[in-house]
């Protein structure tokens, strides 16, 4: 991406349907300057603090979440809120004119974003807060913020428990697919009338970050592997079809200190560069 000054870099990346790029880009060094989202050659000024240092490694992180909402608008969000009906959400057009403001609830791991849905997914602090609607695992808002239904009252007795969803992707414009803890079942969820499909997965994905899809053939990317459990895969994709006992290496990509790779439909996945963005695709 060009005109990115020299003192800054591209914390977080998405593209919308036909392939505009956006970028959340913000100083490498300094915590206290603004941070800012770029579409062309509109900028959006983000809030104080969106770009801060992860206190383990002093590394600048960016902590809220950037996506497209169709081609024209552009969705930011807080990952956490601190009451209920706190607005911790903003929608943009591409001019940078303020449309929407709205909460999404507290403790979001992940933001799916299209021109029909927003879906958002939440850790755990999210789920077992008294801010609604994170425990429900996994909702569903309309695109301007309007909450629609949650994962676990949709479903009822069926839905698999959400402790935290670690990962979750477009399958297409009304589906998704997402991999929760505790156990990692992948789940298939129809949006328009929420019905689903769940399979039990290999222990080999277990922990992963980063997921995609293309029909049944399952992408995971960064498992389980820390020095205490260490498995050699925290840099691998690992391919799954539905239903097989055994997975294979698909590819790798190294993990960062930020944010690394998100999935996108189709199989494939994105991440941010310094200077720009990588997409990885495995169709």
């Amino acid at each position: 991406m060009d005109g990115i000054p020299n003192s800054h870099r591209v914390y977080d990346v998405d593209v919308s349907p036909s392939g505009r790029p956006l970028a959340v880009i913000g100083h490498q060094t300094d915590e206290d300057a603004p941070a800012y989202v770029r579409v062309g050659q509109t900028s959006i000024q983000l809030h104080e603090g969106s770009v801060s240092a992860y206190a383990p490694t002093g590394a600048l992180q960016f902590w809220d979440y950037a996506r497209w909402v169709g081609d024209g608008k552009v969705l930011v969000a807080c990952a956490r809120t601190e009451s209920e009906g706190d607005n911790n959400a903003k929608l943009w057009d591409d001019l940078g004119r303020l449309l929407a403001e709205f909460s999404l609830g507290d403790g979001i791991n992940d933001v799916l974003a299209n021109d029909q849905w927003l879906v958002i997914t939440y850790f755990d602090e999210g789920v077992y807060s008294d801010i609604g609607p994170g425990h429900e695992g996994v909702a569903f808002f309309d695109t301007r913020g309007g909450f629609q239904f949650g994962y676990r009252s949709a479903i009822g007795v069926g839905a698999v428990p959400v402790d935290d969803c670690y990962a979750a992707c477009w399958t297409d414009n009304d589906g998704v697919i997402f991999l929760p803890y505790v156990n990692f079942p992948l789940v298939r969820l129809r949006i328009d009338v929420p019905t689903q499909e769940v399979w039990p997965t290999p222990q080999e994905v277990a922990g992963s970050r980063a997921i995609t899809s293309v029909g049944d053939r399952i992408f995971f990317y960064s498992p389980y592997d820390s020095p205490s459990y260490p498995t050699g895969r925290g840099d691998q994709i690992l391919q799954w079809d539905v239903g097989s006992p055994h997975t294979s290496i698909a590819g790798e990509y190294p993990r960062g200190k930020g944010r690394s790779l998100r999935g996108l439909p189709g199989g494939r996945f994105i991440a941010p560069k310094p200077d720009g963005y990588t997409i990885l695709s495995f169709d």
